[in-house]
């Protein structure tokens, strides 16, 4: 009687631990889906800033500093667009294009900056699209798939 309760509370513990971890997995592609959007709305606020309010690129980006959301893209003394840092993600996907699109827009024109920062904020949008979608069935189906790997496990050393 004993070792089928060690057996069964075994099987009931594997199987919490690969849903934990399926869970986990769900809740870094939501963090990597929540950096994008806070990436897009950096961006989004240079272009506002820059368009209608007419300010320079380096009163914009110490403007952006002071903002705690904008904090990890644009650190203390960020005083020119290419030592903004965007997600890790973002720049394993775009990187020479957004890496280009930055340093471009520090010697390029007021038009040109705002072109750019257009482009970078579509970029962003589409991915962030895509990476809710993706974080969304995540979060549906890697918990579930977790526990079913789990009993499967259990299972299979039973």
């Amino acid at each position: 009687m004993i070792p089928l309760t060690l057996k069964f509370v075994g099987a009931f513990l594997l199987a919490c631990c690969c849903g934990g971890i399926g869970w986990m997995a769900a809740c870094r592609k939501k963090a990597i889906w929540q950096q994008i959007v806070a990436f897009e709305r950096f961006l989004q606020y240079l272009l506002d800033a820059i368009r209608f309010r007419h300010l320079p690129g380096n009163m914009v980006l110490g403007m952006a500093s002071q903002h705690e959301d904008f904090a990890p893209f644009c650190p203390g003394h960020t005083a020119a667009f290419s030592q903004i840092r965007p997600p890790a993600y973002l720049q394993h996907l775009f990187g020479s294009e957004l890496r280009d699109g930055l340093h471009t827009m520090e010697t390029a024109p007021r038009q040109t900056v705002c072109d750019t920062l257009e482009h970078l904020c579509e970029l962003c949008r589409r991915e962030e699209f895509r990476m809710q979608e993706t974080a969304g069935a995540a979060q549906r189906l890697y918990p579930r798939v977790g526990v079913c790997l789990g009993v499967l496990i259990a299972i299979v050393l039973a």
